[in-house]
């Protein structure tokens, strides 16, 4: 069962690197992978569900999961250095596919309204991140929480569209200078002490009200959707409790 998943998230990229997302077809996918259609269709919704699931969103969702977190994080002068090192790095060449997926999205209302929602997942799930760095005393941001996820998101798009033009990326050390600024406040002081942490706490409290609004909006876009509490919670990285309290909260009656 797991090895006929995987072999079809491979040749699920193999074919849409040949052959574009548009182009490629579920009965090509199946045959690559060599299984049938309707082994196919008991793994994934459809060729939408395909590409998502085998690329994992990993332009955004590397930056929120691998950037924001792990042991560099605790240690603040090592911040910018992680961050800028991952957003020096030239995608892989799969992941660039996001891009025909975009280009389809103008003329498929369906699949657009798909990408928004998840776009929508993935920036909460950053900003959710960010202020747990924030709560630690790692970073100190001189934007809000909600503005330095979609900087960032533009940053990793901007990625993906050099990598396939064939241009070079902007040096690491250039990336080290620009994220200091952004993740310490203007003057990029990782490591000045704890008056930076206090203000960066500050500016946590004054944006997590409006994070949260955000962040339960995408939840229950999601949910709107028809996607289960269990596939929201593990694409925003919470609890599957945490899912179901906001969806509740948000139908209960008010009077």
């Amino acid at each position: 069962m797991t090895s006929s998943r995987s072999a079809l998230l491979q040749a699920a990229v193999d074919v849409f690197t040949e052959r574009g997302y548009e182009a490629a077809t579920v009965a090509e996918i199946a045959e690559r992978a060599g299984v049938t259609t309707g082994a196919l269709y008991s793994h994934f919704h459809g060729k939408l569900d395909l590409l998502l699931q085998s690329l994992g969103l990993r332009s955004m969702e590397g930056l929120a999961e691998g950037s924001l977190s792990g042991a560099a994080w605790a240690r603040p002068s090592s911040v910018a250095t992680v961050v800028a090192h991952q957003m020096a790095t030239a995608p892989a060449p799969e992941t660039t596919l996001l891009l025909d997926v975009i280009v389809a999205a103008r003329r498929d209302p369906k699949l657009a309204a798909t990408l928004r929602r998840l776009l929508a997942l993935k920036i909460s799930e950053f900003v959710a991140a960010t202020e747990r760095s924030i709560d630690a005393g790692t970073i100190s941001p001189g934007l809000s929480t909600d503005d330095l996820a979609r900087f960032m998101t533009m940053v990793a798009f901007g990625n993906m569209v050099l990598a396939v033009m064939g241009e070079r990326l902007p040096p690491e050390r250039a990336f080290v200078e620009v994220m200091g600024q952004l993740l310490f406040g203007a003057d990029g002081a990782a490591e000045s002490g704890p008056t930076d942490i206090l203000a960066g706490v500050a500016l946590a409290a004054s944006t997590s009200r409006q994070s949260r609004a955000s962040f339960e909006q995408a939840v229950a876009a999601a949910s709107d959707a028809g996607h289960s509490l269990r596939r929201i919670a593990q694409a925003a990285g919470v609890s599957h409790e945490h899912v179901r309290r906001i969806v509740v909260n948000r139908v209960a009656p008010t009077g």
